[in-house]
């Protein structure tokens, strides 16, 4: 059977489905199964999600690839297209794409003085998104559907507005609750129950365990040569290219130091070399 095709040819054998794979000599436009590529994989042009129903791209890439649009759109002109910026993405690849269209789109209406084209677009997309979700059965998400209510300039500066406090505020709530996750994973850390943890405030941090520190990536070190290394580097005969075992030494500023892919403050080294572990220990 044919594998290799031109352009237009590759864009009929995808749309008639009784072959597994197809590319064009260059191999920049090719299919596998149902779905439809142009120049790799993370551009989907589209996929089949039924006999006659496709998903079909909104995005653009290249030159190259707006032809490969166009050819793919006229072979499926007979199918049914759903349009999505990305037909093997997950619903919220879409909504995050989509989202970030109708956020321009009131941005350009709330500072022009012919708001008709613009409302115009804003309909469209809001069509575009409305068939999407009949197709799959789910809900407009409400942030994106308070935005599509937009029918005015007034309105598109509110909806931005609000859009922006509501934005703040989920910020907000997020760093909240990260930063109650770490301050968890911090304990589970220092009692000895995880090994290692989420590097989310950009520092490391050390446990002293029987015979070595371990440090949050779960990399150990002796006492011994961790403690001669705090020696040397709180006497400053530490530079960046030193080595702590096998790890190099990076930037050191007053408050922390880099030692291969950890970012550590001199407080939490302090906090772990006068532990109640190593005084015993020392005892």
């Amino acid at each position: 059977m044919k594998k290799v095709f031109n352009n237009s040819e590759l864009a009929h054998a995808f749309a008639l489905q009784n072959q597994y794979e197809g590319r064009t000599p260059n191999g920049s436009f090719y299919f596998y199964g149902t779905e439809l590529f142009s120049y790799g994989s993370h551009f989907c042009i589209a996929k089949f999600v039924d006999e006659d129903t496709v998903l079909f791209t909104t995005r653009t890439y290249s030159v190259t690839t707006a032809k490969h649009l166009r050819y793919s759109a006229q072979a499926l002109s007979h199918k049914r297209k759903i349009y999505c910026p990305y037909p093997t993405g997950t619903h919220n690849d879409n909504f995050m794409w989509w989202n970030f269209k109708v956020g321009r789109l009131l941005s350009e209406l709330s500072k022009c003085r012919k708001p008709a084209p613009h409302l115009h677009a804003l309909a469209h997309l809001g069509a575009e998104i409305e068939t999407y979700c009949e197709w799959f059965k789910i809900a407009v998400p409400d942030h994106i559907k308070t935005k599509l209510s937009v029918t005015s300039t007034a309105d598109a500066k509110e909806a931005i507005a609000n859009a922006a406090k509501a934005e703040a505020e989920r910020l907000e709530k997020e760093h909240k609750r990260l930063k109650a996750e770490h301050k968890r994973e911090l304990k589970l850390f220092r009692e000895g129950k995880n090994n290692r943890m989420q590097n989310r405030d950009g520092y490391d941090y050390i446990r002293v365990d029987d015979k070595r520190f371990t440090t949050s990536q779960g990399v150990e070190i002796p006492h011994s040569i961790g403690l001669k290394f705090y020696d040397l580097l709180k006497a400053g005969k530490v530079v960046a290219g030193d080595k702590l075992m096998e790890y190099t030494v990076g930037g050191i500023t007053k408050s922390e130091v880099e030692i291969g892919c950890h970012r550590i403050t001199f407080k939490e080294m302090k906090k772990a070399v006068s532990s109640k572990t190593l005084k015993h220990e020392a005892i």
